[in-house]
């Protein structure tokens, strides 16, 4: 994306005086004869061609997009994407409450707490929000289902199982 012109369509706030145009390399291990040098926002290894123009190499910005993605991710969900891959490999892919395989798994934390509990399908982890995370709830739910002739549950479950 080009900066200014984001920036004149209203797309990105006003540039503080001062401040860059665009993020910067931290660069070190400089090179000028093959025109390389390391950058330390990529991560180790991450060699850099400098080019004339001083823009950011396009696998460096890749590089760099990929670790914001990381750290917001880590961030929003107090683990980091090895980590979720390693839970869900664990779990084989399927949700923790109903064992379905869905699209994509969420993770589910304690409100309280912030701790991870699992990995669910969208639906089971919007469940567990309605019930308030309360066992006493969710008890209350599955007895009033049992009552009332809650059995179609099992049927749904077998439907959902096709999606992947």
């Amino acid at each position: 994306m080009h900066y200014q012109a984001a920036r004149k369509r209203g797309e990105l706030p006003p540039a503080e005086a001062g401040a860059p145009a665009r993020p910067t390399h931290r660069l070190s291990n400089v090179n000028r004869e093959a025109r390389t040098a390391d950058c330390s926002l990529c991560g180790p290894g991450a060699a850099v061609r400098i080019r004339d123009d001083k823009r950011r190499p396009a696998e460096c910005k890749r590089n760099h997009i990929r670790r914001k993605r990381d750290r917001e991710f880590k961030q929003e969900y107090g683990i980091s994407r090895e980590e979720f891959r390693r839970r869900v490999a664990e779990q084989q892919g399927l949700c923790q409450i109903c064992r379905i395989q869905p699209t994509f798994l969420c993770v589910d934390h304690d409100h309280r707490t912030g701790m991870v509990r699992g990995l669910l399908c969208t639906q089971c982890n919007f469940a567990l929000g309605h019930l308030r995370d309360s066992p006493a709830l969710a008890l209350a739910a599955a007895e009033y289902l049992r009552l009332h002739g809650g059995g179609t549950a099992g049927a749904y479950v077998t439907s959902r199982q096709g999606r992947t």
